[in-house]
């Protein structure tokens, strides 16, 4: 397997491993090395680190549900992982190591809600401030009007002079919060793997 392919490897099963940036560098001795290391550690490490629930009487079936979910984008990942070593060009690579990243990204927030959930028997709602709509084509619509208001709001942000302390600060406060929901508008699409179009 050349370089690449096990950068590719260890990008599409441990996508938050630090060394990636470091690695994707390009190949050395040393580097090469590290990759290897990396990929050793991998298989030692089991694949899912799935917390079992605690199923006592009186089973809470929205938390189960929770489980379930996870255990469905374990399933999914595990699928896409193994369906990596069946590529034969990058670009192959490159959509299989996304498609993980997404996967993976699911896998994290049903973790969060799981958390959240058994911390307070509540999944956080959406903030009123900063809504995130559950329609596809809302959300994406929402996306270019927040970037085409941020655009807005940073020219006017740079035609205001020093004498205009006043309003220049009114409209870099709006400008941080279009920016915060603009994020979470992004986080919400990345997270539901959605393209535009």
């Amino acid at each position: 397997m050349s370089y690449e392919q096990k950068l590719q490897l260890l990008i599409s099963q441990d996508p938050e491993n630090v060394l990636i940036r470091i690695l994707e560098a390009g190949e050395s001795a040393i580097n090469a090395a590290l990759l290897d290391g990396q990929l050793e550690k991998l298989k030692r490490k089991p694949i899912d680190e799935v917390e079992e629930p605690e199923l006592a009487p009186g089973v809470d079936e929205f938390l189960v549900g929770l489980y379930r979910d996870q255990a469905t984008f374990f399933g999914d990942r595990r699928k896409l992982s193994n369906s990596f070593h069946e590529c034969d060009t990058d670009g192959e690579r490159r959509l299989v190591s996304q498609s993980i990243q997404a996967v993976q990204r699911r896998i994290e927030h049903v973790r969060a809600q799981i958390r959240a959930y058994k911390n307070t028997g509540v999944i956080p709602a959406a903030d009123d401030k900063y809504p995130v709509p559950a329609d596809p084509m809302k959300l994406i619509t929402l996306q270019a009007s927040l970037r085409s208001s941020i655009s807005r709001k940073v020219r006017e942000c740079n035609e205001y002079s020093i004498n205009e302390d006043k309003r220049l600060a009114a409209a870099e406060e709006k400008l941080r919060d279009l920016k915060t929901h603009l994020d979470r508008v992004q986080k919400a699409i990345n997270d539901r793997n959605l393209q535009p179009g």
